[in-house]
């Protein structure tokens, strides 16, 4: 599965926020065990 997130949901999923549903943390678990997690070059320069 690949997915690319947006840089909210990236720190989000970073420090564990509860702010990120259930689902999304869920689908961003699976795409980083599989390899599949995906960062723009977009969300490096907001961050």
């Amino acid at each position: 599965m690949r997915v690319v997130a947006d840089s909210h949901a990236l720190v989000w999923y970073g420090h564990d926020s509860p702010r990120l549903s259930d689902r999304a943390r869920d689908t961003l678990d699976q795409a980083m065990a599989s390899g599949g997690g995906v960062i723009s070059i977009v969300t490096l320069v907001e961050l």
